[in-house]
């Protein structure tokens, strides 16, 4: 298994015939590295007929706080099969996975307008997932979350 330290943490690159749907993914430091600036690349390769992928996956679980996704390139011209995914996860099946996306892509979707989403799985619940669109030529983008502990009051009887 191969690890990568960024952004004072400690990765395992993934790289295994995985989902979500049928991708394949590969640790290949073609796909997958930190460069000198200490800017993560990750990369879509097509090696002997197949298409690879690339994730990390943090050696850390997280939880509540505030999560902030710089980009470096832009979203807009991906090809519309592709989708960036930076989220959140846990193996624990409860509350969806604890999973929170911010997301890339047009879902198979060449004509959408809108070429990112955020979402709070599970996605068809009311309000769990918004789409927006990042202007054609930007190359820089930031996108944020706060994950916060919802406490609610009781109700009046």
């Amino acid at each position: 298994m191969r690890t990568i330290h960024w952004s004072g943490l400690d990765w395992w690159v993934k790289s295994i015939y995985w989902g979500p749907g049928p991708n394949y993914f590969t640790n290949s430091t073609n796909n997958v590295f930190v460069d000198a600036q200490n800017r993560l690349h990750l990369r879509i390769t097509h090696v002997n007929g197949n298409w690879y992928c690339s994730e990390i996956v943090s050696y850390r679980t997280l939880g509540l706080g505030s999560y902030i996704f710089y980009l470096d390139t832009p979203i807009d011209p991906l090809d519309p099969n592709i989708t960036l995914g930076l989220f959140t996860w846990s193996n624990a099946g409860d509350f969806a996975h604890r999973e929170i996306d911010v997301e890339g892509g047009r879902w198979g979707d060449s004509g959408d307008f809108n070429n990112t989403q955020f979402v709070v799985q599970p996605y068809y619940l009311s309000n769990h997932l918004v789409r927006y669109r990042i202007p054609p030529g930007a190359t820089n983008s930031m996108h944020s979350f706060n994950w916060a502990r919802v406490t609610r009051s009781p109700s009046p009887r």
